[in-house]
């Protein structure tokens, strides 16, 4: 089936709409399939901030839709309200960057002071929470060049400059030997959106080269049918495992990474995005899309029928005694051919944020134009 991406920022709206919570002024943590029904669980300040991003450059109409018609400003002011009950940098940096990309200067100048009270810099923060500060940072019309050439720093001394992964951790942080070499897809997307975003902002050549050289990785590792795999070895880039693969990877997360380091450095990872993009329609793990119409939802993830996620440990553990080692047979005794049914407002919100209207254009040229067509229901037939 072709890919439509108009088709995605059509679910990624109305998907938004249903996780709302109006009352509170905040989008649920997940909607979740349970027992034939989708349910609303818990609330999230970070998922909510991605949303706005997403939201911001969409018409009012969008914005009516997907947030019940409340104000766009007033959403935001409420993630500021929030921000003295807040102890999570990445939270906090989330609504900063926010705050910065839509011109509130008040409220972002709160959020900033509050990032500075949790000390950004500090080596217990995970590398895509150091990121999210960097892209605050480089938002809005003015580059906050105190912080950022300081966050830059710490990127780039996480990166292994021979391949470009960076750790999921600083690397002067207290992490187990176990999943001290293990690195993760979002530890590749977000730092390379940032440095490539701030670089092309205030010149920084040495971002830039960083955010090449990761998003080369990227592309270089990606999967036979469009797969962007999940677990990477930070000390050689060799894949740890490759699954759970996640939806928001394939339709956003990898383009909105691959298209900012494409237009800072001159380069294109087209041909990439697109067999991302066409893995998403047609997955060979499941024979089928995790593009749900009949339920008018994107499913989060083709996963292994596994118990707590095994074979992660397993493969984790196993590398950490050699990076050359992997526990063998693992796809014949976990097959991955599951889908995990539940879908998050930030995936939502990174679709609109990657799918900007040239890019649409672009990519639907590509594909043969866009066609809204009928999906097979995948979600009660294997769900974990």
């Amino acid at each position: 089936m072709v890919p439509d991406i108009s088709l995605l920022r059509d679910l990624a709206v109305q998907s938004l709409r249903r996780m709302y919570r109006p009352e509170q002024g905040i989008y649920a943590f997940r909607l979740r399939r349970a027992n034939g029904a989708d349910v609303l669980e818990g609330e999230s300040v970070r998922y909510t901030g991605m949303a706005l991003l997403g939201l911001l450059n969409e018409p009012e109409d969008t914005l009516e839709i997907a947030l019940h018609d409340q104000p766009y400003e007033d959403v935001t002011d409420g993630l500021v309200r929030r921000l003295p009950e807040i102890t999570n940098v990445g939270d906090v940096a989330v609504i900063w960057w926010v705050c910065r990309a839509a011109g509130l200067d008040e409220q972002a100048d709160a959020a900033r002071a509050r990032l500075m009270q949790l000390d950004p810099l500090g080596n217990e923060h995970p590398t895509v929470e150091r990121a999210w500060v960097l892209s605050a940072c480089a938002a809005g019309n003015e580059s906050d060049c105190d912080l950022g050439p300081l966050v830059v720093d710490k990127l780039l001394n996480a990166q292994n400059p021979n391949c470009g992964v960076y750790a999921h951790q600083d690397p002067a942080a207290r992490v187990s030997r176990i999943r001290r070499h293990v690195a993760c897809f979002a530890d590749l997307v977000y730092p390379t959106m940032a440095l490539a975003d701030w670089g092309a902002t205030v010149g920084d050549s040495k971002a830039l080269s960083a955010a090449r050289l990761s998003a080369d990785y990227m592309a270089a590792t990606q999967g036979p049918d469009g797969q962007w795999w999940w677990h990477f070895d930070q000390r050689n880039g060799k894949i740890v495992e490759g699954y759970p693969v996640y939806s928001v990877h394939q339709d956003s997360m990898a383009p909105m990474a691959l298209f900012a380091a494409a237009e800072a450095c001159g380069t294109n990872y087209d041909s990439a995005i697109r067999a991302g993009l066409s893995w998403m329609f047609n997955a060979p793990e499941i024979d089928g899309s995790l593009v749900d119409t009949r339920a008018e939802i994107i499913w989060r993830k083709v996963c292994r029928r596994e118990p707590n996620k095994l074979t992660r440990l397993a493969q984790a553990s196993m590398s950490s005694i050699s990076a050359s080692w992997r526990v063998p047979g693992l796809n014949l005794l976990f097959p991955p051919r599951a889908i995990d049914a539940e879908s998050r407002p930030y995936h939502m919100g990174w679709i609109l944020y990657a799918w900007r209207d040239d890019r649409c254009t672009r990519f639907g040229e590509q594909f043969g134009g866009t066609k809204h067509d009928t999906h097979k229901d995948l979600a009660d037939a294997a769900v974990v």
